[in-house]
């Protein structure tokens, strides 16, 4: 945590003269691009994608889709044990909201440390997965046809499989800059929350929290055509619009 400006006795003078008359700040701070959110669990899976989903991404426009589905039987897939735990950095691009009127320094020092500091927290997780996605992939007729399809519809975009789901207890954002959430800053304690936790709550508690993704390519060879993992590709998303819908709601 880094040291926290010590503010000299004028500028706490400003601070209650432009309306600071209690000694603490409730602040209230939330992220639009939290749904983009990519970690060591996975994505955050605002659009509840499941294991055999597969996923289109439009390269210009950066949105992301459930373009369709494949059969995935109980054999293809491996169970991890719960109880992993998991905290994660998350994009600095918090908007704050303050209970009561704070001098632009004091602002700027807050804006900081939560930008700095808020951390996604996964409690007890498990991960429902592919044994193996290549040769998933690869003995699918049904991935062939339905990717080649899309494919063929739209070339330019690419495609994935979600190849795994994680589910969790708990999901929720603190600031890891302070104490319980209360950041300092000059004689005033300033209480941070997050509005996007109640979504987060209802997300863990309804559906898989997180998915990962495979990356898909065509292929070919001297008899066919069909569809593989592409082990060049990157399978992170975290740039494109996952979920708008959902996500408007957080």
């Amino acid at each position: 945590m880094r040291k926290y400006l010590h503010l000299s006795g004028a500028l706490v003078g400003l601070c209650l003269g432009a309306g600071c008359a209690n000694h603490h700040v409730d602040v209230e701070a939330r992220s639009e691009a939290l749904t983009a959110h990519e970690g060591e669990a996975g994505h955050l899976n605002a659009a509840a994608y499941n294991v055999g989903d597969i996923v289109e991404v439009d390269l210009v426009s950066q949105k992301v889709w459930k373009a369709g589905a494949v059969q995935v039987n109980a054999f293809d897939l491996a169970y991890s044990q719960p109880g992993k735990q998991a905290c994660d950095e998350t994009e600095p691009a918090y908007t704050l909201a303050y209970s009561q009127k704070v001098h632009p320094e004091l602002k700027e020092e807050v804006s900081g440390d939560v930008q700095s500091g808020t951390k996604l927290h996964v409690e007890n997780y498990w991960t429902r997965s592919l044994k193996n996605p290549a040769l998933f992939v690869l003995g699918s007729d049904q991935v062939t046809k339905r990717v080649a399809k899309l494919h063929a519809e739209h070339p330019g975009n690419r495609f994935y499989l979600v190849s795994a789901v994680s589910s969790a207890d708990k999901v929720y954002l603190a600031c890891d800059a302070g104490k319980d959430n209360t950041v300092e800053a000059g004689k005033y304690d300033f209480h941070v929350g997050y509005s996007q936790n109640a979504g987060l709550a209802k997300l863990a508690k309804e559906k898989p929290a997180f998915f990962k993704l495979t990356p898909l390519k065509m292929a070919d060879d001297e008899s066919r055509t069909f569809v593989a993992v592409d082990n060049e590709a990157s399978d992170k998303i975290a740039d494109a619009k996952v979920g708008d819908a959902v996500a408007s709601s957080w």
